[in-house]
């Protein structure tokens, strides 16, 4: 397992110490490990375990393929003779600081693509982002973003709008950014083509990029 899947069980366990301490010594309850696909298509289990430790095994396999922010991991009981969840083990909020902080640690996240600032509002409503002038231009890119999750915004070009004609308040929120996801649409599904489109984002849009990478 790679050292940063690591770290973050670790964190997951030590935030839930209480609770996940309670669940592997009851027989009555047990932990799921989910995949959300977004509101229509809902969420599914990929595993279940009667320990913390059985799910985390899988815990690595299923971020890399659906990101952090499309996962969780569940504790269930009965209750009343109905199955039902009671605990969820972590947000993408703190997923992501775990992240920040363990490269941070680790040396390597001076070494990644880390353009910009980004204050996290912990319910992911008010992710407020600011640009840093880098180049020719000033933009937002973050390479822990695009990495691990989906659909956390991983860059803001230099003359990004708002999707609020109406708003006229200057703050730079996630509807003026991409998202992994956005990339990999841009690139027609292909993972290693929007990789590659990461490395090479500046302060122009990735659709502009695209068009004159196409254009080469």
């Amino acid at each position: 397992m790679k050292p940063e899947y690591q770290a973050l069980l670790l964190a997951i366990k030590l935030n839930n110490k209480r609770n996940i301490e309670r669940a592997d010594a009851d027989p009555h309850q047990w932990y799921e490990l989910f995949v959300n696909e977004g509101p229509k298509e809902g969420s599914h289990t990929v595993t279940k375990g009667s320990t913390f430790e059985e799910v985390a095994s899988r815990f690595e396999s299923v971020a890399e393929e659906y990101g952090l922010d499309r996962i969780n991991i569940d504790i269930w009981w009965t209750t009343n003779g109905t199955p039902k969840p009671h605990t969820e083990l972590f947000t993408s909020f703190f997923m992501y600081k775990a992240l920040q902080d363990y490269f941070a640690l680790s040396g390597e996240l001076s070494r990644m693509k880390m353009v910009g600032t980004v204050s996290y509002d912990a319910n992911r409503s008010k992710d407020v982002f600011t640009r840093e002038y880098c180049g020719d231009g000033e933009y937002f890119a973050d390479e822990v973003a695009f990495r691990y999750f989906r659909n956390v915004v991983c860059h803001v070009c230099e003359h990004s709008e708002p999707t609020d004609p109406n708003d006229e308040s200057g703050i730079i929120g996630p509807d003026q950014g991409v998202t992994r996801s956005d990339l990999v649409a841009m690139c027609g599904g292909d993972e290693n083509k929007a990789a590659e489109l990461f490395g090479r984002l500046d302060w122009r849009s990735p659709t502009t990029l695209l068009d004159d990478w196409d254009d080469d």
